[in-house]
């Protein structure tokens, strides 16, 4: 479990007895770097570091199956989980992803290149000038990009 920066790994407690324990489901938690105990950590580029150890060392834990790990991201700490499959794709059979902080932003060459001037530019006005426009399609209820 990849946490955001907004909460603390005994905050998904009530997740793991509710959902996952009733399915014999194992669930590992740890604090993102600078927060909780993983405060001595620093949060830099380099934020799956510390989840990735943890990751190599699950090979040597007895009861734990290392061959069906699945990484779960939720908010900020989504990042993590997506560079834990780029980066472990050995170990790693599925990432999910809640509410991430994954967006265009970080991918598109167009945007990036005027980060700086756009966050001046949107702060004020919320981050609208940053996300593309949504349109519904007539056959579903889903807004699509």
């Amino acid at each position: 479990m990849c946490g955001g920066l907004d909460s603390l790994q005994t905050d998904y407690y009530n997740l793991y007895e509710n959902y996952f324990s009733p399915l014999g489901i194992a669930m590992l938690t740890i604090d993102m770097p600078s927060i909780g105990f993983s405060s001595k950590w620093t949060l830099n580029q380099d934020t799956s570091l510390l989840h990735q150890h943890a990751l190599r060392h699950l090979e040597n834990v007895p009861w734990v199956d290392h061959t069906r790990v699945a990484a779960f991201g939720f908010r900020f700490g989504a990042n993590i989980a997506v560079r834990l499959g780029y980066l472990e794709p050995q170990r790693l059979k599925a990432v999910a992803c809640l509410g991430p902080v994954v967006h265009g932003l970080l991918v598109d060459p167009c945007i990036r290149g005027a980060c700086r001037r756009c966050i001046l530019t949107c702060w004020p006005r919320g981050w609208a000038c940053m996300t593309r426009p949504m349109k519904r399609c007539a056959w579903s209820s889903t807004a699509t990009r």
